[in-house]
């Protein structure tokens, strides 16, 4: 199997170049890729596979909007990340929705490689995986199955950490 493939979208070259320092060690397990436009994004898109797309909202000609909108038509499959200064979580949820993800600059550098790890895996869920998860669960007159529709610390744990 590939391995995953990120892109970062930034029109500071510093940003960048710090980005790269943080994830150099990560590059045997990600494909890590950078771009200094949203045009420059979807170009290469247009020849590489990407999981994961993390951008930068303001930018001059395309910005980090214009290419989550265009990556929905495009690349459904592809998670969008911003990585703003710009903006917060209020104005993301607000402009984008609940699906795009939120980061904001100055970045913890833990917190940058935890939320990759997270998107990558929700990118690499196979088709099987989202099938057996969208399966109903068994009843309650099902004698096998009596506990599973109390709530215990698993399922809490799992609804939360799909909540953000």
């Amino acid at each position: 199997m590939q391995k995953p493939s990120v892109l970062f979208v930034d029109d500071e070259p510093n940003i960048l170049s710090a980005i790269h320092r943080i994830l150099n060690p990560h590059r045997d397990k990600w494909d890590i890729n950078f771009a200094s436009s949203g045009n420059d994004a979807l170009d290469f898109m247009a020849n590489n596979v990407v999981d994961v797309i993390v951008t930068d909202m303001a930018m001059p000609e395309m910005d980090g909007k214009k290419l989550i909108y265009r990556l929905h038509e495009l690349f459904p499959d592809t998670i969008p990340i911003v990585l703003s200064g710009h903006w917060d979580i209020a104005t993301s949820l607000r402009e984008l929705g609940p699906n795009v993800r939120f980061l904001s600059k100055p970045i913890n550098h833990d917190l940058l490689v935890w939320a990759l790890k997270d998107a990558v895996t929700d990118a690499r869920l196979s088709p099987a995986t989202l099938l057996e998860i969208a399966q109903p669960r068994p009843s309650v007159q099902d004698p096998h199955s009596q506990n599973l529709n109390k709530p215990d610390s698993a399922s809490w744990i799992a609804v939360i950490s799909n909540a953000e």
